[in-house]
């Protein structure tokens, strides 16, 4: 069984432990502030450390919180998971060190994905655990859906799920914030009203425990140093050569590109003559046709 599948029945299984809560379920809002979120759970969580394998195969540190309440036909469970993201660079760059050099992933230096697939295994988070909850042979995917954090911004991927067994309804949200992955899981028993009070009740906080609040949408993805910008260079378009990719965007978004990047905050890729890029090279002309971007936002 490949590590992967073997790491996901093991995390499957610790969502779906069932803990003692009060006797009387009644919901409340609970903040975790090492977690850095809050959400209505029937009674006080149980939090349980896990260990989260990435996409690509980083070993980093993760919280369990579980809270279950009772229901005329069975049982209604509430989990919330946080994976931390922010070990996987470091993690993801001292395995290139060993690694085959020949293996993309780990010979030199990859300002876009980065070293050892750094950066794809955090911008590929969300994907990633929704992929898991729509490969699991349990499920039958009803909806799956973009969407954002009403208020706060950060982007979502949503989730609706029937168990093929025993027909209970599962929604699922997932945040990416501050290289915090966070899968908001709700279950209810066949017959009963449709969850979703519970997902819809997280919000996510910074450091401090205030309330996150973004402009525009928020996403997560890692910056673009101003030293590996130097190095993204390469033909990334038909007919384009050594072209420097990174430093084709303005200045002031090149390196804005990382946990507090919102689309309102993005500009057109231009050139020195202050026309869209299109990928040519700097100092080319531009496609015919092509017109300036108007100054206001």
């Amino acid at each position: 069984m490949a590590a992967g599948r073997l790491t996901w029945l093991v995390l499957g299984a610790l969502l779906f432990v069932v803990p003692s809560v009060s006797a009387q379920g009644q919901f409340q809002t609970f903040l975790s502030k090492e977690a850095l979120f809050s959400a209505n759970f029937p009674g006080t969580p149980v939090a349980t450390k896990i260990t989260w394998e990435t996409e690509y195969g980083a070993q980093i540190p993760a919280l369990v919180y579980t809270a279950t309440a009772p229901a005329p036909q069975g049982t209604r469970k509430y989990v919330m998971t946080m994976v931390d993201y922010n070990p996987v660079r470091q993690i993801q760059t001292e395995r290139a060190k060993r690694c085959d050099p020949r293996d993309e992933r780990c010979g030199g230096t990859y300002p876009i994905e980065g070293v050892g697939y750094w950066k794809n295994d955090l911008r590929g988070a969300m994907i990633y655990v929704a992929a898991k909850y729509i490969q699991n042979p349990t499920y039958r995917v009803s909806h799956y859906m973009w969407n954002f954090l009403g208020g706060q911004g950060m982007e979502a991927n949503e989730l609706q799920l029937v168990n093929i067994k025993d027909k209970s309804l599962t929604h699922v949200t997932i945040y990416m914030h501050h290289n915090r992955l966070y899968v908001a899981e709700e279950t209810v028993p066949a017959g009963y009203p449709a969850p979703g009070l519970f997902v819809q009740s997280v919000g996510l906080k910074e450091s401090d425990g205030t309330n996150s609040r973004h402009f525009g949408v928020y996403f997560n993805g890692p910056t673009i140093d101003p030293v590996e910008s130097k190095s993204c260079t390469g033909g990334y378009l038909p007919g384009v050569q050594n072209t420097n990719t990174c430093l084709s965007l303005p200045a002031d978004v090149r390196f804005k590109q990382g946990q507090d990047f919102s689309v309102g905050d993005t500009h057109p890729l231009l050139g020195s003559d202050g026309l869209p890029f299109y990928g040519r090279q700097e100092g080319a002309a531009a496609p015919a046709g092509a017109a300036a971007p108007a100054t206001g936002r």
